[in-house]
């Protein structure tokens, strides 16, 4: 068993050319907060940052033995959110404080979270997003798409083409009093 706060700041090693290849900064967790999909890994430069697999790590202990650097892929996209420190609520309502910690198991699964009142099973996890974390507390099952909006918004209609007197018109034209001619119904009369 392993606690993310012993691997945050380990070295990651490559075993084929014994060198350092990086610092883990983060994790990436599944969509169902269970498993740990990459650890994100700054380069010894502090300018590239990389995704590792955790299916690609050889050994992990005081450092992360990694075979070669061709297990690290390179990433722009550094704003995945740690859910250390994160704010813990219940679906009912009730604050357990930040998550501390989050042990896991030799595979990466999340075995438990630990908040500063409670550990949390990883199952009963609703949704994590924007630093906080929601979980089931009752006996109900509810998942994230138990919440989904039920109306699905629809696109707005091409407005580009307008209906002038029956007769498609491109707005996209300029349109000047010149431009609309209004056609009258065969039985108007003109006022007299």
């Amino acid at each position: 068993m392993q606690n993310f706060t012993e691997i945050i700041g380990a070295q990651v090693l490559s075993a084929h050319n014994s060198t350092a290849l990086g610092t883990v900064i983060n994790m990436q967790l599944n969509d169902k907060n269970t498993k740990v999909n990459y650890l994100i890994i700054s380069g010894n430069d502090d300018e590239t940052t990389y995704l590792l697999p955790s299916n690609k790590i050889f050994a992990i202990k005081d450092a992360i033995i990694i075979r070669n650097q061709t297990a690290l892929s390179v990433t722009a996209d550094v704003g995945i959110q740690n859910i250390i420190n994160a704010n813990a609520y219940s679906i009912s309502g009730k604050s357990y404080g930040k998550v501390n910690e989050i042990e896991l198991d030799d595979k990466f699964n999340v075995i438990n979270i630990k908040t500063q009142n409670e550990n949390l099973s990883p199952n009963k996890i609703i949704g994590f997003n924007n630093g906080i974390l929601i979980f089931n507390d009752t006996d109900k099952k509810y998942t994230n798409s138990t919440f989904r909006p039920r109306i699905k918004l629809e696109q707005r209609p091409d407005t580009s083409i307008v209906n002038v007197m029956n007769a498609e018109f491109n707005s996209s034209a300029v349109a000047t009093p010149r431009t609309v001619v209004a056609r009258l119904p065969q039985n108007f009369k003109e006022p007299k």
